[in-house]
């Protein structure tokens, strides 16, 4: 975490040196941000675990663990979704596609299919990008 534009960092939890955030995302309708997973550097090969879900309601200076130890493990990409009111997520990674619509405590898998990212173009519909592929996905 930084609080003057990058010139230094501080980290956010003590955590093992070879451990990771899977991926983090902003709320832009209310200050809240999110990670999923974590990993491990084995060999040169990033290793996911999925120890968790956090979400910080302060701009990064504390954090709650919403989930732990349970779906959707590590990810690559999460997103809270468009106008789901800080609630609805979604979630991509190597072992698939989830959402979770009461703020990443629970999830239910949507695919199997893995992909590295997702990005929302609107409230409704999001692309997912993979090896090779990207899939088009819609919401509501």
């Amino acid at each position: 975490m930084t609080d003057n534009a990058g010139n230094t960092w501080n980290p956010i939890f003590d955590s093992q040196p070879t451990y990771s955030i899977g991926s983090v995302d902003i709320d832009p309708s209310n200050p809240s941000i999110i990670w999923v997973g974590s990993g491990e550097n084995v060999g040169g090969r990033h290793v996911g675990y999925g120890d968790g879900v956090y979400k910080s309601s302060d701009g990064g200076k504390t954090w709650n663990l919403v989930a732990e130890g349970q779906e959707p493990g590590y990810r690559s990409s999460i997103k809270f979704v468009p106008g789901g009111d800080g609630e609805e997520l979604v979630a991509v990674g190597f072992e698939g596609i989830d959402y979770s619509k009461d703020g990443g405590e629970t999830w239910s898998e949507l695919s199997e299919e893995g992909f590295f990212t997702i990005r929302f173009i609107n409230d409704s519909t999001a692309y997912a990008a993979g090896s090779g592929r990207v899939a088009k996905l819609r919401f509501k």
